[in-house]
């Protein structure tokens, strides 16, 4: 699935905000974290 610029700004910044929102499940935040450096890593290949 390819993403605009936008759109990955949005999730990355919708995964930081889960990833430290501490009323979530710590299962959560982790694979929220895990997705963010995932794409992160993902973005800086292209």
């Amino acid at each position: 699935m390819e993403l605009t610029p936008r759109e990955t700004a949005f999730l990355l910044d919708e995964m930081d905000e889960i990833a430290n929102d501490e009323t979530r499940y710590p299962s959560v935040r982790t694979e929220a974290r895990r997705l963010r450096e995932k794409a992160e890593t993902a973005l800086t290949e292209q």
